[in-house]
Order: C-alpha cells, then sequence, then structure tokens
C-alpha cells in the first residue's frame, strides 16, 4: 500500500532555528483533512500539522505533499529539501508555491496551484503509473458538489481542543487588489450544497465537539445562501464562528439568523481607517465614517469581533497609525489583529508595486505580513517594520486587553466567547513578545 504524508509546516522563531511549537490548537486549517479525504482508499495517508506535532524526517512513505502558508514558506522549503535528500517525491500545495523562486523549487518534484480537489487524485494517479509526476497540476475546481467529508479523524487526538474547521463557500465575489482570495478563485463566489455543510457539521459533533469555525473567505457573500444555512444550521445546536464583512451590519435579518443559528464571533477585515486607502485597495464599499457605528451595532447584538488592519499603506504615516491604535481601543475591538501591506504575487497590488520599482526584496520567504517588502510612501520600511511591533505591544498590554474586551458592548450578551477572545488575547500577547506574527491559535 503506497503511504502519502501531507505537511503544513510551522515557521521559524526570530533566531531563525527554533520552531513555533503548541501543545494545542484551537483553529486548525481544512486543507489537510479535506485533500486526505480525496485520497484513494488503496493509499495510506497522514497528515501532519508540525505546530503541534513533529516531523519524522525517515518516516516510510512514498510521496510528500507540504503545504505553503506565508508564514511557513522557509520551512516548507527547508522540509522539501530534507525529504529529497532521502529521495522522496516531494510536491508543494498552498498560496504561495507558484511563486517560490526558481533556485528553491529544485528541491521539489512539483507545484500544485490553487485546490487541489482535481489536482491531487491525478498526481496519485500520475505516481501509481509512472513512478513520477509532472511539475505542475493546475486543475481549477468548477463546483463544490462532491466534496466528502474531510478526514479530521487524522488530527492528532488530544491536540484539537474546542472547533474543528468547516467550509460552506469558497472564494469572494469582492475584488480587492492586495487579496490572494481574489487571484486565486478570480473572483468567483462558488457554494456547496447546504445538505453537504450540515453533514459535515454533523461529523463534528459526532466526534465530540460542540463547536466549529466556518473558514469560508465570506460568508457574507451571498444573503439567501446564507439566511438558508444559518436556518439550517439552527437545528443542529452548536456554537461557531465565521468570517464576515462588515457590510452584515446593515442587514439585521442576516444577524439575527446568525444569533439563532449559534454564530458567536465574527472576522472582518476593516483595513483601515482612511477612506482614501479603501478605496485604493478596490474596498470601496466599506465606508470608513461608518465603521465605529457599524461595529457598535455588531457588538450590541452579542457578535466578539475579530479584526484585522492593513498598515503602511502611501497614506499611512506615524500619526496615521497612532490613530489606528485609538480607533482599535475605542471601539472595544475583541481581538485586533495587525499586518503590513504585503504585495503578494500574482495580486493586481503586486503588479502595481512592481512596476513602481517600489519591491524591497523578492525573497518569497519575507511576505510574511510582518515584514515590510516594499517601500511606502510616506514612511520608510525600516520604520515601519518596528513600529508594526510597539503597536502590537500597546493594543496587547494587559490593561489593554482587558479593557478592550470586558467594556465591549457584547460581554454581556456574549461572555463564554468573551472568555475565549480573552484567552486569545494572552496567547497573541507570548507570540508578540518573541516578535512572532500573532497568527496561530
Amino acid at each position: 500500500m503506497p503511504k502519502l504524508l501531507l505537511i503544513q509546516p510551522s515557521q521559524y522563531e526570530p533566531d531563525g532555528h527554533r520552531l513555533c511549537k503548541r501543545k494545542y490548537m484551537y483553529l486548525p486549517g481544512l486543507a489537510l483533512p479535506l485533500l486526505a479525504a480525496m485520497v484513494p482508499d488503496h493509499w495510506e495517508v497522514r497528515i501532519i500539522n508540525e505546530i503541534i506535532e513533529d516531523v519524522d524526517l525517515d518516516e516510510e512513505c512514498d510521496l510528500v505533499g507540504i503545504g505553503t502558508m506565508g508564514y511557513s514558506v522557509k520551512r516548507a522549503v527547508v522540509l522539501a529539501q530534507e525529504f529529497k535528500k532521502r529521495n522522496k517525491t516531494v510536491f508543494l500545495g498552498g498560496m504561495v508555491a507558484p511563486y517560490i523562486p526558481i533556485q528553491q523549487l529544485k528541491y521539489v518534484d512539483s507545484i500544485v496551484v490553487g485546490a487541489g480537489d482535481i489536482s491531487l487524485p491525478i498526481l496519485l494517479k500520475d505516481f501509481e503509473e509512472s513512478g513520477t509526476i509532472k511539475a505542475r497540476y493546475d486543475n481549477p475546481v468548477s463546483n463544490l458538489d462532491q466534496i466528502p467529508v474531510p478526514r479530521y479523524d487524522l488530527f492528532p487526538k488530544g491536540k484539537i481542543k474546542f472547533m474543528l474547521p468547516v467550509q460552506s463557500t469558497r472564494g469572494c465575489p469582492n475584488r480587492c487588489i492586495f487579496c490572494s482570495t481574489s487571484t486565486i478563485y478570480n473572483g468567483k463566489y462558488q457554494i456547496r450544497p447546504i445538505d453537504d455543510v450540515i453533514r459535515d457539521i454533523r461529523e463534528v459533533k459526532r466526534l465530540g465537539y460542540s463547536r466549529f469555525f466556518m473558514l469560508d473567505d465570506n460568508v457574507n457573500g451571498d444573503h439567501e445562501n446564507l439566511r438558508k444555512l444559518a436556518g439550517a444550521i439552527k437545528n443542529e445546536k452548536v456554537i461557531w464562528s465565521a468570517q464576515s464583512t462588515i457590510n452584515i451590519a446593515k442587514r439585521d435579518d442576516l444577524m439575527k439568523s446568525l444569533l439563532e443559528a449559534g454564530c458567536k464571533i465574527l472576522s472582518i477585515g476593516l483595513e483601515n481607517i482612511n477612506q482614501n486607502v479603501l478605496n485604493e485597495l478596490n474596498k470601496s464599499w466599506v465606508k470608513a465614517d461608518s465603521s465605529s457605528q457599524q461595529i457598535r451595532k455588531l457588538q450590541k447584538f452579542g457578535f466578539v469581533l475579530f479584526t484585522s488592519f492593513i498598515i503602511g499603506t502611501d497614506h499611512d504615516t506615524e500619526q496615521s497609525l497612532k490613530k489606528t491604535v485609538e480607533f482599535i481601543m475605542r471601539n472595544r475591538l475583541a481581538i485586533p489583529l495587525l499586518n503590513i501591506l504585503t504585495p503578494i504575487p500574482g495580486t493586481k497590488l503586486y503588479d502595481q508595486i512592481k512596476t513602481e520599482n517600489r519591491l524591497n526584496t523578492s525573497d518569497i520567504e519575507k511576505y510574511t505580513g510582518f515584514n515590510t517588502v516594499h517601500e511606502p510612501r510616506l514612511i520608510s520600511s525600516k520604520k515601519l517594520d518596528k513600529l508594526i511591533w510597539s503597536m502590537y505591544e500597546e493594543i496587547y498590554s494587559v490593561k489593554n486587553i482587558l479593557k478592550r474586551n470586558l467594556l465591549s458592548p457584547s460581554v454581556m450578551a456574549n461572555p463564554v466567547s468573551t472568555i475565549f477572545a480573552l484567552y486569545v488575547n494572552f496567547q497573541y500577547r507570548k507570540s508578540i513578545k518573541k516578535r512572532i506574527g500573532p497568527l496561530i491559535i
């Protein structure tokens, strides 16, 4: 029986040698268990999340597939190199894989572009028939009607706490120029059959979990589908979280449906407090002068908010970044994340900044969101590299963690999720002290 290893690498700590490790994970990814479900029955498959498990480089296997999230690219290349030394056939997948420099790709046999639903079974068949695989697999997924139940059972027992991931849609109808999602899916918004989503939720429950998080890039991309989905989930009596746009605050009916269905946490990309920035990022449908009002409305409904901001745009100055911190504190944002504007290869933003000769580096390992890889117009890249950490230190001081969470309008309506948000805050605080981007929970 041939054996496949699917690995999600960790990232290196700032010293460049130690790996970021956790005893448990609370928000595991869906890619590996979903791909594992697409592997034919006559293959043995094992998934490894290096954040909570160790990779045995000498493990017996025939094929090795390695994911490439931005923060883990360096480790992915190291792992590929080590497995190639041991004469294994190696392929890379994930968002960054197609853009890794050619000199590093000498350590891999193949790149899988985009979703692997179709490509992985073809790759495995090629390997079985010839003992080799093609250099590139790029097979877009036209619909989401035949997705199997993810192999949640392959997660290490006892290592995943509270929640498992579920997906109801892929892509986003919006075309923000910085977003890799719009590039990968080309603006398409694909919807899974609701019965299939409920099937996956029931598998999560069968495994003993009463919570899940919806990994959709934008659960609010189709209002009618979301209303029907929420109605179906309501009957399952589970607690969940989702990613949405801020504009869901305009729809009281949808917010009410989500709450009644058990959705307690929303993750929202606010990006910037300057409307000029939002316009230039092709996100003009978000209105900066309405953000505080919409945030307060969501909080009063009872949602605990993850929120993300982009800093280092061409309108950002030290003063505007100070105002961003003030905005976060004034609006009592439970779990705020900051990312430096990063022109990810393949996006319109990358093409624009490259044309303007403002890229500082082509080293894809630095495209993490916590390094400035381009030169902003009003603030130096070196200054921004320091400012992101001073902003994080202020936002995630013990005093400000407590103030943002315990004084939020959502605390009384949603005390359990507030406790979880506090836990996340203090975990992020530990990462920030080490100068590690607060991404992993």
